[in-house]
């Protein structure tokens, strides 16, 4: 991902000065960048996680048919 040149507000440039605003921009797009995900990368993560749920769900279904199985053959023992 290509760092971006941060607009840091007026008010802040007002603040601090230039040199200042300047340095904590180049800072604040540093630290975005080395967290940040693309949003390609987003999606790809939001797809495997729609995987799993529906992985995940499918494993809950099947547990609870095999309990309801379960009771009905305890059910029929006792």
């Amino acid at each position: 991902m290509a760092m971006r040149r941060l607009e840091v507000p007026e008010v802040l440039r007002r603040a601090w000065g230039d040199e200042a605003a300047e340095a904590f921009a180049v800072w604040l797009a540093g630290v975005l960048e080395e967290r940040a995900v693309s949003r390609d990368e987003f999606r790809q993560i939001l797809s495997r996680l729609d995987v799993l749920e529906r992985n995940v769900a499918a494993l809950q279904a099947d547990v609870r048919e095999l309990r309801r199985e379960m009771n009905e053959r305890f059910d029929r023992i006792y």
